[in-house]
């Protein structure tokens, strides 16, 4: 076995406060699978195994007028599933995980090997090399908890491909699941509605549309699983979604904790099942602890609700920090790349991705309603966005 690059840190993805495939049975270049096609959105799944190197490659077909690919993967437990490179038909480079591992900017954390479930959508942003016509090829390294790649690992893959390749408007499919008889508290429903209705309001300025479904799934706690940990329930309730669609649970708390409003599990996540594939939703901490929501806190829940499935279609924090010290970035060209945290709260406090909410008094906070052009081309570059 070959030592690998260090493990990563988990990452900062709740709000704080304070493919082409051929037909069905043929082949999709070198991997073989089962695809279907609905809406526009081609699924295959198929299974393989990483070979001497510790890795193994996917390869994607891409019609033309495809917009995005998702790549999602999973191992046993133990494993740690990273992307390693992008390759598009021509044999150009269009992604190599060192280019991004070490430094201070964020661009998708495919290429860090934080679970045995790995997602990637391609391309992130308008700055990447967009999709042509062809095979585009995916390394995955499979590593073990000490750093070294693992040979002869089974693995399964799901690859996704929208045929839309418009950045400028889409549909989200969205499915809200109110876990362990939440369903039944009009308190939490109707505030949920609402939020719903702003969290619509935000997206429409930047022409996405919310297509939200309402189910239950009365036997889960609800106290939900942090979504870097995840866990079975959170498979099991993905599960009973459909292929297009995102899960966002609503639950008393997330990870245990009284001051996380939501988490993302991941950035992006994937629209099939996976102990990750959700966004979890803390409806007490969002109702201000007292369990009953004001308007102001219904206004803070949609406009998480926003945030954490933004986070889940491939939107970082403009900006992450070390107490008062910004440490990381995002990717795009037009959010700032703050020095300190009064500059930050100036020029990023009211985007809806910033990482905890901007309080000038204690009863008053900014709205978080504002996306940037590159924040919006993102979301739309997402394969959930059709």
């Amino acid at each position: 076995m070959v030592p690998t690059r260090r493990l990563a840190v988990p990452l900062l993805i709740g709000l704080v406060a304070a493919t082409g495939c051929e037909p069905e049975g043929d082949k999709n270049a070198r991997n073989s699978g089962t695809c279907t096609d609905v809406d526009g959105l081609q699924t295959c799944r198929y299974s393989d195994r990483t070979g001497s190197s510790g890795t193994f490659t996917v390869d994607v077909n891409v019609n033309g007028g495809a917009g995005a690919f998702l790549l999602t993967s999973y191992a046993s437990p133990g494993t740690y599933l990273s992307v390693e490179a992008v390759t598009d038909p021509s044999g150009g480079r269009a992604l190599y995980w060192e280019d991004w591992y070490y430094g201070d900017n964020n661009l998708t954390a495919g290429i860090l090997p934080l679970y045995n479930e790995m997602q990637l959508n391609w391309p992130v942003r308008d700055a990447d090399t967009p999709l042509s016509a062809g095979i585009w090829s995916i390394d995955v390294a499979a590593i073990d908890r000490e750093g070294y790649y693992l040979l002869n690992e089974g693995v399964d893959v799901v690859t996704q491909v929208k045929q839309d390749s418009s950045f400028t408007s889409g549909t989200v499919d969205v499915r809200i699941v109110y876990v362990d008889g939440l369903d039944g508290d009009t308190n939490i429903t109707s505030a949920t509605e609402d939020a719903v209705v702003i969290w619509r309001a935000i997206w429409a300025t930047y022409g996405l549309d919310l297509n939200v479904a309402y189910d239950v799934a009365p036997d889960v706690d609800a106290g939900l699983p942090a979504m870097t940990e995840g866990g079975p329930e959170i498979d099991e309730i993905s599960t009973d979604g459909t292929e297009a669609d995102i899960t966002v649970i609503i639950g008393d708390t997330v990870g245990g904790a009284a001051n996380i409003y939501g988490e993302s599990g991941g950035i992006p996540g994937t629209l099939v099942e996976g102990e990750h594939s959700a966004v979890a939703i803390s409806w007490i901490t969002n109702a201000g602890g007292d369990g009953v929501f004001s308007a102001d806190d219904v206004q803070v829940y949609g406009e998480t609700l926003a945030h954490e499935v933004g986070h889940y279609m491939g939107l970082f924090h403009p900006v992450d920090y070390d107490g008062n010290s910004p440490y990381s970035w995002d990717a795009l060209g037009d959010t700032d790349e703050c020095g300190n945290q009064s500059a930050c709260d100036a020029a990023l406090g009211e985007n809806n991705m910033y990482p905890f909410p901007v309080c000038p008094s204690f009863n008053e906070c900014l709205p978080q309603q504002t996306l940037s052009d590159d924040q919006s081309g993102v979301l739309h570059r997402h394969v959930g966005a059709l």
